[in-house]
């Protein structure tokens, strides 16, 4: 990729995916909501907006907010994740998604390992759904769905190689605008209306379909490679190290 360029993060807490800029090397400032004033972000080449270290989503002051979006107007990359409005996106107050899970439905948008149809859970999460009249209507990355299947939504198991079935199906998942949780509202604009931040301590699964999720988004940002093995495995443990590794089965027995 082209040569690293300075990104700036608005957010209030450390989180998984700025440890993950960091340990990446990527040149990041941080600001806190409230510290942005005139000029300071035009030395940036994109913002990422990490509003999901909190389980209330970020709401700038107008002063800022409007700062944020002469940015946006000038063609730089933004990734608002968890915000409450931005440009012209407002949100409902946000939700738990127990019983709720996420559905990748984007034809254009392609991450090694995930398919269209495939369901992804992020653990009771928090979201705030948007306005369906201020939102882009093109078919979004990730849509929250309730449905049973095991790791693909249930009708569509056994219609991948029937493209227009699966294209109908898609499109009766998307309808409802307000369940879209992760899309492109404008071609700078990346939005996630979940709580994405901290997905790795949050056990979000699967993992790995996630941490690639996230890598498309930081590569996308970014305009670099992101390595995702810089993160700590929360799933790891003595058994992962000692026991299954061990094919002597005497120390199972008690």
């Amino acid at each position: 990729m082209s040569e690293q360029k300075k990104v700036a993060v608005v957010t209030g807490k450390d989180s998984d995916i700025l440890k993950i800029l960091r340990k990446n090397n990527i040149d990041i400032v941080v600001f806190n909501p409230g510290q942005i004033h005139c000029n300071n972000l035009d030395e940036f080449h994109s913002i990422a907006i990490l509003g999901g270290v909190s389980e209330t989503p970020i709401l700038f002051h107008p002063r800022e907010r409007l700062l944020i979006e002469e940015q946006l107007k000038k063609g730089k990359k933004i990734f608002a994740e968890y915000c409450a409005s931005i440009g012209h996106i407002y949100c409902e107050p946000p939700i738990r998604t127990r019983f709720e899970r996420l559905a990748f439905c984007s034809t254009e948008v392609t991450i090694e390992g995930i398919d269209v149809g495939d369901l992804l859970d992020d653990q009771c999460g928090m979201r705030a759904k948007p306005y369906p009249g201020f939102c882009s209507h093109n078919t979004p990355i990730l849509q929250y769905v309730f449905d049973i299947g095991h790791s693909k939504i249930q009708n569509m198991q056994h219609i991948e190689s029937m493209g227009n079935m699966q294209d109908m199906q898609i499109m009766q998942i998307t309808e409802n605008i307000s369940d879209r949780a992760l899309w492109f509202n404008q071609e700078n604009l990346l939005i996630s209306a979940f709580c994405l931040a901290n997905f790795n301590r949050g056990r979000f699964a699967p993992k790995l379909k996630f941490k690639r999720i996230v890598q498309f988004i930081l590569e996308w940002l970014t305009d670099s490679d992101i390595d995702m093995d810089v993160l700590e495995e929360y799933y790891y443990n003595n058994l992962n190290s000692i026991y299954y590794n061990n094919t002597d089965t005497e120390i199972f027995k008690v």
